[in-house]
């Protein structure tokens, strides 16, 4: 399925899966940061846009992928993605899979939360201390409790999309490789 969506649009760099009802092909565009915002997968526009990846980001980097896509209100695109935010579907469904060209990764949400939009959201962290100090920072925010191993942590996925609480909201959920 991704050689065949790689030769329809060349800016595929990633596929994701929530659901059988929430799986999209993740694009990237190195040289336009919000193309994809009301784009289509075809390029054409659309209101839903399609998921995409930012442009400082490649997937499977060390530091954080942030990967952004619309809430819809008929329930598609991130708009699964509040459902992390409740702790009784987080103890069923807390893995993400990602496949890219290169391997398959099963993400377990270490954490999800809304709040205010982000302006900047780190990429790349100074050294080890400045990475624990963030993945602290998150799993405080987070709104249900969830267990972290203590293994180390090389990436830090993070998934973005408006939330309608109050204004200009979002809801981040950030996961890592199992």
């Amino acid at each position: 399925k991704y050689s065949e969506l790689y030769q329809v649009n060349n800016d595929l760099v990633g596929y994701i899966y929530l659901d059988d009802e929430h799986e999209y092909p993740i694009v990237q565009r190195k040289d336009d940061q919000n193309y994809y915002l009301y784009k289509n997968f075809f390029g054409e526009d659309d209101k839903s846009g399609t998921i995409f990846l930012n442009s400082q980001c490649n997937l499977g980097d060390k530091g954080i992928s942030l990967v952004y896509g619309h809430h819809m209100k008929n329930g598609t695109m991130f708009a699964k993605l509040l459902k992390f935010r409740e702790e009784s579907f987080l103890k069923k469904h807390h893995v993400i899979i990602l496949y890219t060209p290169k391997k398959t990764m099963h993400l377990k949400v270490i954490s999800a939360y809304a709040v205010k939009a982000q302006d900047q959201m780190p990429i790349t962290f100074a050294n080890e201390t400045q990475k624990k100090e963030y993945i602290t920072k998150i799993r405080r925010m987070s709104e249900p409790s969830i267990k972290l191993d203590d293994k180390k942590i090389d990436r830090i996925y993070t998934f973005v999309t408006c939330s309608y609480e109050r204004d200009d909201n979002r809801t981040y959920v950030h996961a890592v490789e199992e």
